[in-house]
């Protein structure tokens, strides 16, 4: 049996739910793989240390929705920013400092490893859920 006739077989002998399992899996897989390595890139592009100072706790549209307002200095500027995502959970109070890592290049880019990385671990685990459920439903055996 020569491999079209393989992928051909295989892709006639699968059930409905298994193609479902197939495209979950296979969505699932990727935003995962897409989330962990912008986070790392992010990472490893903003290198600098900056002591900063959360000045305010913003509200989104829903009023449980958290992102803190940060101001630090770098090269004799003082910047004022806050992350794009909103968060279901603050993790800050104002007043605060913390330590985050900025982008020399874009010193206004910056990472904050207390908040970003438990976002990243709480869509990663959700992720990871889809993922294993895809994978659950390629292996069922279709009914008769």
């Amino acid at each position: 049996m020569n491999t079209a006739m393989f992928f051909a077989y295989f892709a006639f002998s699968m059930a409905r739910h298994q193609y479902v399992g197939l495209g979950l899996a296979v969505l699932a897989g990727s935003l995962l793989l897409f989330s962990l390595v912008s986070m790392f890139l992010r990472m490893r592009r903003c290198s600098v240390n900056a002591e900063a100072e959360v000045t305010a706790i913003l509200n989104g549209a829903n009023p449980r929705h958290y992102v803190p307002e940060y101001t630090y200095d770098y090269d004799g500027v003082t910047y004022k920013v806050h992350p794009k995502d909103y968060s279901s959970q603050c993790c800050y109070q104002a007043g605060d400092r913390t330590t985050l890592r900025i982008d020399p290049a874009k010193p206004e880019k910056f990472f904050d490893p207390k908040r970003d990385v438990r976002n990243t671990v709480i869509v990663s685990i959700g992720l990871l859920f889809f993922l294993g459920l895809g994978i659950v439903l390629m292996l069922m055996q279709p009914s008769a």
